[in-house]
């Protein structure tokens, strides 16, 4: 079975993507809502098909259109609209027109020591400060994760895992070590510092009760592993720091060569890291999925399909980087410090199937304001021929399955 959904936001321009960014807090969140918040504010995340949609309500004056496009083999065009909470949204402040970002990232990525750098200029913009709605968003996540587990019958409480990309912070994986999980994290270099270790902790140890409450855990046991991993002391190593509490941290690491034995895993899963590599790395990495999870066992990947320089640019639309040749994109969009490989989400639904996996659900948002952008864009010839809802795809979540 198959289930797609897709959304479309009909925001006015001046609350739209991009025009300015969100922010809401987790209390005012709708409980239960699958829906969650990116670091950059988009609402995005795991959605299902049918009436009991419920989502969180963008805006004081407007909502979101869900069509299920296809459900139990199914075509379906009607459009519903679903109002969810409402959140008490702020605007983030913009710094610089996306090309200044692009220019800077691309000298980084050419001088020695550019992605130390690049960190140390994440760190002075306030990295730190924003840890805690990150890591709430990571949170999210992983009870999506959980869910869709609980749905095809994965039990995480000692299964083995794998996470492709740990990123700044071992999120993730730590979520992964509370619900019970052997974790297999792989990065391509050695983001995780010590000094983000505590303010994680304290942001786990808030979350512990919805994590439950999603995940169907019980308190005192995810409190005794919290306590664990706090009492610990962090080492100069992060690699051993983990590695007592069945977190295996591989960084620089490989993940199209895990070295991990044949059908040998329950889970095999990325958040925000698809989009992020060479499209050759991408059929590597399902191919290794396929290899090392076993019969039964499940894919999930969380991917953002959009131009990421509308984080600090409200001019351009989310499908701005599709206009441009793949010769200047290969030099303004994918070095060392900002790789975004543009593939589409009907392209990764290929890649996905062509890997052998059995396509169990997709869940996709369309950006109004990129869809009405898309017939003045002088789009790349490659992309002429797709349809208007597939560029217009803002994140896309695949939940696939290695058959029995």
């Amino acid at each position: 079975m198959l289930r797609s959904v897709a959304v479309s936001h009909s925001l006015p321009a001046r609350k739209g993507f991009p025009g300015s960014s969100w922010s809401a807090t987790q209390s005012q969140r709708q409980p239960g809502a699958d829906a969650g918040f990116l670091p950059d504010h988009r609402p995005v995340g795991p959605l299902s098909a049918g009436p009991d949609v419920i989502l969180p309500y963008p805006g004081p004056d407007s909502g979101m259109e869900i069509t299920s496009w296809y459900h139990n083999g199914t075509m379906g065009t009607e459009p519903k609209l679903y109002q969810g909470a409402k959140c008490d949204l702020q605007p983030s402040r913009r710094r610089a027109p996306w090309w200044m970002k692009a220019g800077i990232q691309l000298v980084l990525a050419h001088i020695p020591f550019g992605e130390r750098i690049n960190h140390q200029l994440q760190i002075w913009n306030g990295f730190h400060r924003h840890l805690p709605p990150q890591a709430r968003n990571n949170i999210d996540h992983l009870c999506s994760i959980s869910r869709a587990c609980s749905r095809f019958g994965t039990n995480l409480e000692g299964a083995r895992v794998l996470e492709v990309g740990t990123g700044w912070t071992p999120t993730l994986p730590v979520g992964m070590y509370l619900l019970g999980a052997e974790v297999h994290t792989f990065d391509h270099v050695a983001h995780v510092r010590g000094e983000m270790l505590d303010a994680l902790f304290k942001v786990y140890e808030s979350e512990i009760p919805r994590i439950c409450a999603e995940c169907g855990k019980d308190i005192a046991l995810l409190e005794s592993r919290l306590a664990r991993l706090r009492q610990a002391e962090i080492r100069r190593s992060i690699r051993e720091w983990l590695l007592p509490f069945n977190i295996h941290y591989y960084a620089p690491g490989d993940a199209t060569q895990s070295g991990l034995k044949a059908d040998s895993l329950d889970l095999y899963f990325s958040v925000a890291v698809l989009e992020h590599v060479p499209e050759d790395v991408v059929g590597k990495i399902l191919r290794e999925a396929y290899r090392t999870l076993k019969a039964g066992a499940l894919t999930y990947h969380h991917i953002g399909l959009f131009d990421h320089y509308t984080s600090v640019d409200p001019a351009i639309t989310q499908v701005n980087f599709l206009k441009f040749r793949d010769s200047t994109w290969h030099v303004i969009g994918q070095n060392r410090v900002q790789f975004h490989n543009r593939l589409r989400k009907s392209e990764f639904l290929k890649m996905f199937r062509e890997a052998g996996f059995e396509i169990l659900e997709c869940a996709f948002e369309v950006d109004k304001r990129s869809l009405e952008a898309l017939p003045a864009l002088r789009l790349n010839q490659r992309y002429r021929s797709f349809d208007p809802k597939d560029l217009a795809a803002s994140v896309a979540t695949i939940c696939a399955r290695k058959p029995f």
